[in-house]
């Protein structure tokens, strides 16, 4: 892995006409050499180069950019409004439920599970009201809330209990004596964290406290926050619908931000961001330096590269203006921001260089149009094909005669081999490589058994990490999050020994291991959402070397 450090930069930044003698020598001396060095300019010392800042005010009249703090898609305010009237004439329990549904990528992560009740007793009660949804999700909240206040206060009371009488235990105790489960979630944090951030607090009692149970108490006390609606039992149902989602799509308004405040005075380049409503309240320097940072700087990583991969394609449509810098100083500023916590490796920085050159593409986005620029992937990060390249390479394959001749393309064209693919074109080259001779049945023989055991150690390998998320779920889950993953695994494992994913079926996976159990719910954890990933990605690879009819009928809508 490699930091952005001091800053991010493959091309030649000017220097300051003051800053001669051997700095500015060895800049010229290696100029060449920085060039190759992508994003590592650490000659530079402490310098910040000064360049005109990317106006993204355009931006806010059109929206649907994923919020780099938290991964959101934004609303403009014409499209929350027109949510909004939309709202307005829901009047029934379950059209609600489909119009909060269709449009979750706009509800914050966080929150989406508090709209989550039985659906089931809906459709089977034509009686219950938009009220009763209302009043059930509320109550969930609070709950949710409550036992949040309820794990912190016992948590503290433990940790009281270790300790010998003293300053540190009485500022515990009084801190326990005020935690009122009903109350202000502010108050109780005024005055958690004067006690927590004592000098003589445990650390590790910290941490868990900190990035753990406030943590949960911090999404509930938000999520609580949206059935704060007056006289909301007197409203008309539809008038309850409207304010409702009013609530609840307000915090994802796109909102503009600077990246950070400690440029005292000075006009620091590209010193600009687009976040949601709720991140932009934070309006600090640590608005990127959350738990989710800490805890898994990967997600914060992905959240980034969505949004920046949005400002790229709107740059490239020509809704605003180009600016190939944007991308170089809001890494470097989230690097030192996170105190490199969030670390980019080599392949992340190519693909943020790429984006700059798709900031400056003012033609259409469709694939099948692509020009000769390379393009990666804004999810995986795999250099798309071009439609010309794509022709080219085709008519080679049709030329080929040999075994050889298909390694041949493979390795000329190895940087349009996506990332799900390279483990198969390995096994492709290496057969190859060992039997230069090797007849195509031959070939497609071994080919078959070799990705096969490949695939099947990445099964073994999707269980192993599922059997540590459901560890991690015992020790910090629910007593109804621990019962699900658990029935769930029993599941999964029977299903394998059965010999059932042998064929490498999703559809068939999901349907009897996920039977009946209610994938919205709050029991259903992050362990098994990555589980059900991990097995769908290798039912997806299973398609590079035994496609057939089984896989038309797409998963996508599924998970």
């Amino acid at each position: 892995m490699v930091k952005i450090s001091p800053i991010a930069y493959n091309y030649f930044p000017k220097i300051k006409e003051n800053s001669q003698s051997s700095t500015q020598q060895q800049c010229n001396s290696d100029f060449s050499s920085t060039l190759s060095k992508s994003f590592q300019c650490s000659f530079l010392g402490n310098f910040i180069p000064q360049f005109p800042s990317v106006d993204l005010t355009p931006v806010l009249e059109i929206g649907d950019t994923t919020c780099p703090a938290c991964g959101v898609k934004t609303l403009s305010e014409e499209k929350f409004n027109s949510l909004i009237d939309e709202a307005a004439k829901i009047d029934r329990p379950i059209a609600l439920m489909k119009f909060f549904k269709a449009n979750k990528d706009y509800i914050p992560l966080g929150m989406r599970k508090a709209l989550v009740v039985d659906e089931k007793l809906f459709r089977n009660n034509r009686n219950l009201t938009i009220l009763d949804y209302f009043s059930m999700a509320k109550q969930s909240a609070f709950v949710d809330r409550y036992d949040c206040f309820s794990e912190i206060k016992k948590y503290l009371t433990d940790y009281s209990e270790s300790l010998q009488d003293g300053e540190l235990k009485n500022s515990i105790n009084n801190l326990i004596l005020s935690i009122d489960a009903t109350g202000s979630y502010q108050e109780f944090k005024n005055n958690f964290f004067p006690v927590v951030n004592r000098t003589d607090f445990d650390k590790d009692a910290k941490e868990y406290l900190v990035f753990s149970l406030f943590k949960d108490l911090r999404g509930a006390s938000l999520n609580f926050g949206i059935y704060g609606i007056h006289n909301y039992k007197e409203m008309p149902q539809n008038e309850l619908s409207k304010a409702w989602a009013g609530k609840i799509f307000s915090n994802s308004l796109i909102k503009h931000l600077k990246i950070h405040n400690y440029d005292k005075g000075n006009n620091i380049a590209n010193n600009s961001v687009l976040v949601c409503e709720s991140c932009s309240k934070k309006a600090h320097p640590n608005v990127f330096m959350d738990f989710r940072t800490v805890t898994d700087s990967n997600v914060a990583k992905f959240f980034m590269y969505n949004y920046l991969s949005g400002i790229a394609k709107m740059m490239g449509e020509g809704k605003i203006n180009p600016n190939r810098h944007y991308f170089n100083n809001f890494a470097y500023n989230i690097s030192t921001l996170s105190k490199r916590r969030i670390e980019f490796s080599n392949s992340e920085i190519e693909r943020l260089l790429t984006l700059r050159a798709l900031s400056n593409r003012h033609e259409s986005f469709a694939p099948i149009e692509q020009s000769e620029v390379d393009i990666p992937c804004a999810c995986c990060g795999s250099t798309m094909l071009p439609h010309a390249r794509r022709i080219d390479i085709q008519l080679e394959l049709i030329g080929a005669k040999t075994m050889s001749d298909y390694v041949d393309i493979l390795n000329r064209h190895n940087k349009y081999i996506g990332v799900y693919a390279k483990d198969f074109k390995n096994i492709f080259v290496d057969i190859c490589k060992h039997n230069p001779s090797i007849s195509q049945s031959e070939f497609m023989e071994e080919f078959v058994k070799r990705s096969d055991y490949f695939l099947k150690n990445k099964v073994f390998d999707a269980v192993s990490t599922f059997d540590k998320n459901i560890k991690y779920t015992e020790e910090n889950g629910s007593k109804e999050q621990i019962e699900l993953i658990n029935i769930v695994r029993d599941r999964l494992i029977k299903y394998l020994d059965d010999g059932l994913f042998d064929d490498f079926n999703y559809s068939n996976l999901l349907k009897t291991v996920m039977n009946g159990i209610n994938m919205d719910s709050q029991e259903c954890t992050k362990g098994i959402y990555m589980m059900l990933n991990d097995m769908k990605t290798i039912a997806y690879l299973s398609t590079f070397y035994t496609p057939n009819d089984k896989y038309d009928n797409s998963d996508i809508n599924q998970v």
